[in-house]
């Protein structure tokens, strides 16, 4: 062990020898002259000092010497130094495992003075080592600490090398953990305070000795047991053991051995109590295990060995319970750190008279080396009773370092659980304490005995017991009471505010600086009350928020965030911990400042962590303030984490600018779970407060970016889905629709569709009738669409998606941008409004081929929706007006594939909901007017729209002389069906059957056949049985109107029951050609008329129904239907009559050689039938004819039948129409009698006869002009000839009788026409010739009669008789040619022309009475078999009216000669003849051609007040879109102007919102600034730890405080931080102070100066005067920031300052906040501000404030507000906040009084007050600063 530098001449000495025993060297194994292993002999010469090598060294401090001497001439290595140094410090032969307990405390002391000499390998490696022998025992702690080893190496701390820095500071964690003094925490506090933003040398290393500090495992105070013989307590006798009811041993100890060598056969003990005859109890250790003994006798006994393995250097709680049992076995329970381990039986227990006068702690009664403790215990209980386990436990949670008798609850530093402190602190344990003993408890070797004095002593003498050895009572300090001597947690905040310090030499700041402080910060709290209630009442995490704001953010690392997480879940599981949660929340985690410029993965973590795990426990959520954090998250998503800069479009000034933010894909993850949080706290409890709803809505109203608000929209959307229950009233009530028509106005689609959705919601969720009176007041639907196409021409699949859901209200929270699944029949349609803002949509947005499958889909569900339910039928037919936007939905004129395709859609949709109205809905027929009226006006306007743009390019005005009026048009307005408003110039014609007509009756028709077919079809009812059933009267009812509204227009659309009659009486059958007058071609029409026949022949020839009440509704004359009836019959039998001799003509015509002209042939009716077109192609178009050869089919006789008989009971209707119907089969008979008896005349007849052309009779001279009816239509004149349904023609000359009723019935025609025009109005009214038919004699029927016996004029002197014919043979031609003259009827009626006709055929003559061919006679048999009995069955049952209205030429009966003839004689021909006969052709002119006529007339007549009444209907329609254009427009001015003064108002409010916020922000600074400040003014004390004697002594100056006492005294003095020492002042003369101006500047002057000198953060809480600094220093503004409950702009009025502000009151106090920004603020000079009270500052009164109120201050407020505020509001809770100080004082405006428009009391009296809440009623007579509200 030489050194490898020898000296010169002379042998090293071996260093082993100075590492002797510190004992004198004997146990060195040698005398220093004779070293073990020296290399040789002879004199040695020791290094300077040593001048008798051979004397051994005894004291210490002398060997270190020695070693520093050596070291000095360098005469040893480092092994060897180490080695030494270790052997010394153990007083031996260093080993880590055996030998490693410093024996010398002085050693630890030389042994840094020798580092020093030493390199900084062997420091290292010394301190490396030394630092391990300090882990391995509590001993070398102890004795390190003893000697203030923490002073000495924190002084050499700046000295040394980092290498040696970092080993210190481990040694320094280890030995701080164990004990830290206030002398020594001071010293660390004083290393760690920078200078000129520097860190001091080694400061932030030393940071981590913090860390170390509150990890303590055991007990303050202890026993220490140095494991030698004799060493223990020796306890005074016990009289008597306490066993009786058990007992129970409770401790807590540490093993601490010296070696591990005789670890088997130690029996170290833990206690021993026993009698000098060996009987009692004990407990030993036995390797690791405890034997637990009970001797009964010597030698005899029970032992349980508890079953657990305790190691050594760990504190364990030991509990051993002996259960005493008088009857059974006792037992016995041990229990380590309060779980019960081990139990067993005790076959008997220990009972013994003799005293217990061997009682040890950590020993036997021997005493012996192997038989002592050796490590630490606790305090030692033994109770007289067998504790439980929840005792047991209860009193584990105490901790080690517990010492006290369980009587006080708030005794303990630890957080105890409730039902803990109730099983600790019952009185029971602590009246159980048999004897007691701790470290603390302790008088030199004296140990005290501890028990409650009222418990009864168990001892024979003095209870104290004594400790022997070396046993000591070691009292540490931990850093919890160390801190507190300092100045408590809060010395800790400084340290926050230079982590932007820099290390010496680096540029870089240390950036775990942070985290270090909060891990020491936060394992304080967390291991004490006392921290906590400190940190707490000292704002702590407010000073600690507030100093991480002004710091550099790259501090807050995710460390550090985890330390903040960490400990906000540990105060959720404490039941006190709320408060300090609540300021954790406010200040730290829901700081944005903080947070917004940190890395995002930082803020991610904390973001995720509030929205998932913060928000689920009740603690939580009940500490922080529901609407508080919603206001303040809402404003921090606005404000900091906007996606795109607010600046430009929503006019706000962002904040989170000065520092690097996360990019904008980050933020928008970050505001997702800020969001999520937002709704877990939201829907947590019980939904949505309105004003957590008003803060989203406000956020929605005034940020104006689409990405800023997409995602709070979307949180909308997800809570009025997840709790409509609460927010929809509240969403109600804060008139939230006006936020959506904002958003609405979106250009971005993604958030029209949200806010689409937040609407569905609401609407879903809203009743009725609140529903209406919302969406309907203001027209909001039709806004809605309006919104939509403000920055869009088209609608896509979401858009529509999204309106279909609220269409049905089955709205979801999924953005859909697939077509939607169809609609089942559970769908019901809710708001059929918003099919016409879909059709709307559509027909404004320009054509596209997503434009044309949305259609489709909008069609296609309609389809399904109509089609499924009844509900959502009816639920569109209620809806005004609906035809026009659904004929919208199609196209008129479609010109490709898919236009038609979707045209038959709306067609289909048609049917159906027209089928719905017949069938389902009375008064449904007013639906298919309705529809053809709109649909009339929609063709007619495209068609003018259509002309209007051909005559565009002249840009003139034009008029169309094709029934309309126009104007050129644009492209825009070409491409809508009602673009709107329509202009004057347009007038909806004369109704026609467009395409569109036609189709939409084709499909009805086809829907009611249907039903009726399935009426024909049924097995087991008729079909009179459907139709008179109770359960189809709706539809019988609602048809019949069908018909009977359009019958009389179909018939004259297939030309008329008087053409086709001529037509059918002529010899030639020449029909002209039909021209398409009502719009329909006539085959088109035959086939109408057909299917109406067939309806008729069901629904009103085989029902009971009474018509009355349809006339009645139709304002048709009794009997009217019937009539229409009768004239449908006669058109079906007439034209089967043509079609049936045209069927002749063509058997007549095969053998013909030659043909008439095309164009001039008659058009044959069954042409119809050939028809192709869709129209014919249905059912019930067969055709009826069964045999050609019959004048009239079976079928029309049946209806004719039919007819005349249905209503027989009403005998005039009836009698009206037997009589027409007499009239019609007469003309037929006699007609049909002429074609066969002269069929060669006839053809002859028809080849020299060709048709005459209508027009150009019309246009004749001979033919009389009309007056044509004019309508509103601006048609022409040639127009109107063109449509009008007839004309006069001059009738073909005849000379007999016939010939003049023919005529005659022409001219009736044309009067009841004529009549027509001039008074349009009676088109309705019954005919006063129906009604009187029976009454020859009424001048009505004279005047007819007159004009009907009228001859032409070259025959008017004929008179009533027939002329004779003076030649026979004309005489005979004359009776041949008689039947031939009914061909005169008026066939130029409704129009008709014969040049569209084909010529009929010539005939060829046929033989009279060939043998091939039939007889006359069975020919007029065959043809009139079945219809002669009709009118004979006429004549026969209304003879006694036909026999008064048939009379002769001198008024005799023909009727009666008639029926004798025919009861006579069943013969056809008889009859013919007889009507043949002058007498009757006279008769039936004069009586049943006047009924034929009237019913014709009737017909025509209801045929015009069909086409007006659809003109009307029409206009109407219009007039009602237009009004409600005009209305929507009213009520959307109205709505725009509410939405306008909606969002200046929350504009107003979001500005207040923010204002106060940054006004509490502001408070919240001055308030950390302050405490900061305070909390560095006790630092900086001169007995701080960052105090100087000599600093302090020069700068330590003192005011007294405005803090008054109960009595009003100022009896408090506070730092001054404008003092100043004025050695030269001197006592002047009033003369020498000069002028009061110069005193003046000067004091502005002093003042300036001592501002100047402040730092920045002196001058935020200094702005104003400094007494107001003094205002925000104590307690007293704890309760300042509770939440404001009335806030109003306000202004200061001061001496010459008047400031903009808000006024605001809590629940405790008001304050005034000035506005910063106002320009008036800021044009405030300094200098005039500095003269006037803080302004700038908090302005604050709270109840405590009140002094002596004067009589007119009372006057204030009426009694009765200062009664309801006294209910409200108790003053005695209110706690005092900030003084106001001389010359502040604040006015409140009387709101009250405002309000009534009164003039407050106390202005009047000119009285300074405060306003309502806190009853200050009146401040003395320094206030000078006046608060007015803007209410004044």
């Amino acid at each position: 062990m030489a050194s490898d530098k020898p000296g010169p001449g002379l042998e090293p000495q071996p260093v082993a020898l100075l590492a002797v025993g510190a004992g004198g060297g004997a146990g060195g194994g040698g005398a220093m002259g004779e070293p073990r292993g020296a290399a040789g002999s002879g004199p040695v010469v020791l290094p300077a000092g040593m001048i008798n090598p051979s004397v051994p060294i005894r004291n210490i401090r002398m060997k270190f010497a020695v070693l520093i001497g050596l070291i000095q001439v360098g005469e040893v290595s480092n092994r060897d130094i180490v080695e030494t140094v270790l052997n010394l410090l153990v007083g031996g032969e260093f080993d880590l495992e055996m030998n490693f307990i410093i024996q010398d405390a002085e050693s630890i002391t030389c042994m840094t003075e020798l580092l020093e000499h030493c390199d900084v390998t062997c420091q290292a490696e010394i301190w490396s080592m030394f630092t391990a022998i300090l882990r391995k025992s509590v001993r070398n702690l102890q004795t390190s600490t003893e000697v203030g080893l923490i002073e000495q190496v924190l002084l050499k701390m700046s000295a040394v090398d980092d290498m040696i820095a970092d080993l210190l500071v481990d040694m320094l964690g280890v030995l701080a953990s164990y004990s830290i003094t206030v002398k020594e925490l001071k010293l660390l506090f004083s290393m760690l305070r920078g200078e000129s933003g520097i860190w001091p040398r080694h400061a932030v290393k030393l940071l981590s000795v913090l860390n170390q500090m509150p990890q303590r495992h055991g007990p303050d105070t202890f026993f220490n047991f140095p494991g030698c013989s004799a060493a223990a307590i020796a306890l005074p006798p016990i009289a008597k053991w306490p066993y009786q009811n058990g007992f129970t041993l409770n401790t807590w100890f540490r093993m601490d051995p010296l070696n591990n060598i005789n670890v088997d056969k130690d029996k170290p003990y833990l206690y021993c109590f026993r009698t000098s005859k060996g009987v009692g109890y004990s407990a030993h250790f036995v390797g690791n295990c405890l034997i637990v003994t009970s001797l009964k006798s010597k030698g005899k006994g029970f032992q349980h060995c508890v079953k657990y393995d305790f190691q050594p250097r760990k504190w364990y709680m030991i509990s051993i319970v002996h259960i005493y049992n008088r009857w059974r076995n006792s037992e016995i329970r041990c229990y380590v750190n309060g779980q019960l381990v081990s139990y067993g039986d005790m076959a008997w227990h220990v009972n013994t008279n003799d005293s217990y006068d061997k009682c040890f702690l950590g020993s036997s009664e021997t005493a012996d080396a192997n038989r002592v403790f050796c490590g630490q215990l606790g305090a030692v209980y033994v109770f007289s009773e067998a504790l439980n386990p929840a005792q047991i436990f209860a009193v584990h949670q105490l901790g080690p370092g517990y010492k006290s008798t369980f009587k006080f609850k708030s005794e303990s530093d630890i957080h105890l659980a409730e039902h803990h402190k109730q099983v600790l602190y019952d009185g029971k344990l602590a009246s159980s304490i048999a004897f007691s003993y701790n470290a603390k408890a302790t008088d030199a070797q004296l140990c005290l005995e501890s028990s409650p004095k009222e418990n009864a002593s168990i001892f024979v003498h003095s209870p104290h017991a004594l400790m022997l050895q070396d046993v000591k009572a070691i009292v540490t300090h931990s850093i919890h009471s160390a801190i507190h001597s300092i100045g408590g947690i809060q010395v800790l905040f400084p340290l926050f505010a230079q982590l932007d310090n820099r290390q010496l030499n680096d540029s870089q700041v240390e950036t775990t600086v942070c985290a270090t402080l909060l891990a020491f910060l936060v394992e304080l709290l967390k291991s004490s009350v006392a921290m906590q209630e400190q940190m707490l009442g000292g704002k702590g995490f407010l000073v600690i928020g507030y100093l991480l704001e002004k710091s550099s953010r790259v501090h807050i690392t995710r460390a550090v965030l985890e330390q903040f997480l960490s400990f906000a879940k540990y105060l959720d599981g404490l039941s006190h911990g709320a408060p300090l949660l609540k300021q954790l929340c406010d200040h730290i985690l829901f700081n944005p400042a903080i947070w917004i410029h940190t890395p995002a993965k930082v803020q991610l973590s904390l973001y995720t962590y509030l929205s998932a795990e913060f928000i689920g426990t009740a603690t939580i959520y009940t500490t922080i303030r529901r609407v508080g954090t919603v206001l303040q998250l809402m404003h921090t998503l606005k404000y900091y984490y906007w996606v795109i800069n607010p600046a430009d479009s929503s006019g706000i000034a962002p904040k989170g600018l000065d520092g690097p933010r996360p990019s904008q894909k980050e933020i928008i993850s970050l505001r997702a779970f800020m969001l999520l949080f937002l709704k877990q706290l939201i829907l947590k409890d019980r939904g949505v407060k309105e004003d957590e709803l008003q803060s989203i809505l406000n956020y929605l109203l005034t940020m104006h970016e689409d990405e800023n608000i997409h995602d709070v929209l979307q949180l909308l959307v997800a809570l009025m889905s997840e709790h409509p229950a609460s927010m929809i009233p509240a969403f109600d009530q804060r008139n939230g629709i006006r936020v959506i028509y904002k958003l609405l106005a979106s250009k971005s689609e993604s958030i029209w569709v949200q806010a689409l959705k937040v609407l569905g919601y609401f609407l879903k969720h809203l009743g009725h009738k609140r529903k209406v009176e919302i969406m309907h007041t203001h027209s909001l639907f039709t806004l809605l669409g309006e919104r939509l196409m403000l920055h869009t021409n088209t609608v896509t699949v979401t858009t529509y998606n999204t309106l279909y859901e609220i269409l049905t209200e089955q709205v979801c929270t999924q953005v859909v941008h697939k077509p939607h699944p169809e609609p089942d029949s559970t769908v019901k349609i809710q708001n059929p409004m918003i099919l016409k803002v879909v059709a709307t949509l559509l027909k404004n947005s320009t054509p596209s081929a997503e434009l044309m499958e949305v259609r489709r889909l909008f069609l296609s569900d309609m389809i399904k929706l109509f089609s499924n339910s009844r509900e959502n039928r009816r639920c569109l037919l209620q809806c005004s007006v609906w035809q026009d936007w659904m004929f919208s939905l199609g196209y008129i004129n479609p010109k490709s594939s898919e236009e038609q395709k979707i045209t038959e859609m709306v067609y289909n949709i048609f049917r159906i909901l027209l089928y719905h109205a017949i069938k389902y809905e009375w008064g449904g027929w007013r639906v298919w007017v309705d529809t053809l009226s709109i649909a009339h006006s929609k063709v007619m306007n495209e068609t003018w729209l259509l002309l209007s743009l051909k005559f565009q390019p002249g840009n003139r005005d034009l008029r169309v002389d094709l029934g309309f009026r126009g104007m050129p048009m644009t492209e825009e307005q070409r491409r809508q069906f009602s673009p709107g408003p329509r202009t004057t110039m347009f007038r909806i014609p004369e109704f026609k059957w467009s395409p569109m007509h036609q189709r939409l009756l084709t499909d009805l028709l086809f829907a009611l056949e249907t039903d009726v077919h399935v009426w024909r079809s049924h097995s087991t009812k008729s079909v009179m049985d459907f139709v008179n059933s109770n359960e189809n009267i709706i539809f019988v009812h609602n048809t019949i109107h069908l018909i009977s509204q359009m019958v009389d227009n179909i018939i004259i659309a297939c030309g008329g029951i008087l053409p086709l009659l001529s037509a059918a009486t002529s010899p030639t059958t020449e029909l002209e050609n039909i021209e398409v007058t009502q719009g329909m071609s006539a085959e088109t029409a035959v086939t109408f008329l057909s299917r109406l026949m067939a309806m008729v022949d069901v629904l009103v020839f085989a029902s009971s129904l009474n018509f009355s009440e349809i006339e009645a509704e139709k304002n048709m004359s009794s009997g009217g239907l019937m009539r229409q009836c009768l004239r449908l019959v006669c058109c079906v039998a007439v034209r089967n009559c043509l079609e049936c001799r045209q069927r002749q003509r063509d058997r007549g015509s095969k053998s013909s050689h030659g043909s008439s002209k095309p164009q001039e042939a008659p058009h044959s009716v069954t042409a119809a039938s050939a028809s192709k077109t869709p129209l014919e192609n249905v059912p019930g178009n067969l055709s009826p004819i069964k045999d050609p050869d019959r004048l009239l089919q079976d079928v029309d006789i049946n209806r004719l039948r039919a007819v005349v008989f249905r209503d027989v009971d009403d005998s005039k209707q009836a009698q009206f129409l037997a009589l027409a119907v007499v009239y019609f089969i007469s003309v037929l008979m006699v007609s049909k009698y002429r074609d066969i008896l002269e069929p060669q005349r006839e053809t002859a007849r028809t080849g020299s006869q060709p048709g005459r052309n209508i027009r150009q009779e019309i246009n004749s001279p001979t033919s009389t002009e009309s007056s044509v009816p004019h309508t509103d239509s601006g048609m022409g004149e040639e127009q109107v000839a063109s449509i009008l349904d007839g004309a006069e023609l001059e009738p073909a000359a005849g000379p007999d009788a016939m010939s003049e009723l023919l005529s005659t019935l022409s001219s009736e025609v044309k009067k009841s026409q004529e009549s027509l025009t001039e008074h349009p109005s009676e088109m309705l009214k019954p005919a006063p010739s129906i009604s009187s038919i029976s009454q020859t004699k009424g001048i009505n029927v004279k005047e007819i009669l007159k004009s009907l016996v009228a001859a032409p004029v070259e025959i008017a002197e004929c008179g009533p008789e027939p002329i004779p014919y003076p030649d026979p043979a004309l005489k005979r031609e004359a009776h041949a040619i008689l039947p031939m003259q009914f061909h005169s009827f008026d066939s130029f009626v409704n129009g008709a022309t014969s040049k569209n006709l084909p010529a009929v055929q010539t005939v060829a003559p046929m033989p009279e009475d060939s043998a091939e061919n039939m007889s006359i006679t069975a020919k007029l048999e065959r043809a009139l078999e079945k219809v002669a009995p009709l009118l004979r069955e006429i004549f026969v049952d209304f003879a006694p009216f036909l026999s008064r209205t048939l009379l002769g030429s001198h008024g005799q009966e023909l009727l009666i000669e008639g029926l004798v003839c025919m009861k006579s004689s069943t013969s056809v021909v008889e009859l013919v003849m007889l009507l043949c006969s002058q007498e009757w052709q006279n008769s039936i002119q004069k009586n049943a051609g006047l009924a034929f006529i009237e019913l014709i007339n009737e017909g025509r007549l209801l045929c015009h007040a069909m086409k007006d009444h659809i003109v009307r209907v029409a206009n109407e329609a219009e007039f009602i879109l237009n009004r409600q254009r005009a209305e929507d427009v009213h009520k959307h001015a109205e709505f725009e102007s509410q939405c306008a003064q909606y969002a200046a108002d929350r504009r107003e409010e979001e500005k207040m919102c923010d204002h106060l916020i940054s006004a509490a922000k502001h408070r919240d600074h001055v308030t950390a600034n302050q405490l900061k400040q305070k909390i560095l003014n006790i630092l900086t004390n001169k007995h701080g730890a960052w105090g100087a004697v000599s600093h302090s002594q020069l700068h330590d100056f003192w005011r007294l405080d405005y803090w008054e006492d109960d009595l009003r005294r100022r009896r408090r003095f506070v730092r001054n931080a404008f003092g100043s020492t004025h050695a030269e002042a001197l006592l002047k003369s009033a003369v020498e102070y000069g002028t009061e101006e110069d005193v003046v500047k000067s004091k502005k002057a002093f003042r300036s100066q001592a501002i100047v000198n402040q730092n920045s953060e002196t001058e935020l809480m200094l702005e104003g005067d400094d007494d107001a600094v003094s205002l925000l220093q104590e307690k007293e503004i704890d309760n300042l920031a509770g939440p404001v409950v009335l806030s109003t702009p306000a202004q200061l009025i001061a001496p010459v300052v008047v400031a903009k502000g808000t006024l605001s009151i809590t629940t405790t106090e008001i304050y005034f906040e000035v506005d910063e920004d106002d320009a008036a603020f800021k044009k405030i000079d300094t200098k005039v501000s500095q003269c006037s009270p803080p302004i700038c500052s908090l302005f604050s009164a709270s109840a405590n404030c009140s002094t002596q109120a004067s009589l007119s201050a009372e006057l204030c407020l009426p009694a009765r507000e200062w009664h309801s505020l006294d209910n409200k509001l108790n003053p005695s809770a209110l706690t005092s906040a900030t003084r106001l100080g001389p010359g502040q004082g604040m006015w409140g405006s009387g709101q009250w009084a405002a309000l009534r428009g009164q003039i407050p009391v106390h202005l009047k009296a000119g009285v300074i007050c405060t306003t309502y809440l806190s009853r200050i009623l009146s401040f003395t007579s320094l206030v000078s600063a006046t608060i007015f509200t803007t209410s004044l």
